[in-house]
């Protein structure tokens, strides 16, 4: 996916829900977030060179139960490339 979306001489912009939260305050409940864990989507986007567009909204944009415990994520955002 990082080759297809490195080209340089093209913008453009790409949404949805991504299935992962990039910091710990886009995450509440469930397991501790451990700062060990992968950042796939944070090192997609630097190899990419993407940015977030930001969200104006509700904190969270998904939440379900997970091991009995309600969990409350940010898991869409929009990126664009900085061409």
């Amino acid at each position: 996916m990082i080759q297809k979306f490195s080209l340089d001489n093209i913008s453009w912009i790409c949404g949805g829900d991504f299935n992962e939260f990039l910091w710990e305050y886009e995450k509440s409940g469930g397991a501790e977030v451990r700062y060990n864990r992968p950042q796939y989507l944070e090192d997609f986007m630097s190899n990419v060179k993407v940015m977030d567009l930001d969200f104006n909204g509700p904190k969270f944009t998904w939440k379900g139960t997970i091991n009995g415990q309600l969990v409350k994520a940010w898991l869409n955002r929009g990126l664009i490339n900085r061409h």
